[in-house]
């Protein structure tokens, strides 16, 4: 019975991993199409 309550962590860190990445894909979706701005790029065209 002592694995009982790891098996429910696991399953709830894996279903908050989830949402965080469909709200961060939602949010910015252009990073999960691959269009990032290089290093070389100048400071005005990037964000922070």
């Amino acid at each position: 019975m002592l694995i009982f309550p790891f098996g429910i962590l696991g399953v709830g860190v894996l279903g908050i991993g989830a949402v965080v990445v469909f709200w961060n894909a939602y949010r910015r979706p252009a990073f999960f199409r691959g269009e990032t701005l290089g290093t070389d790029a100048p400071a005005s065209v990037r964000r922070r």
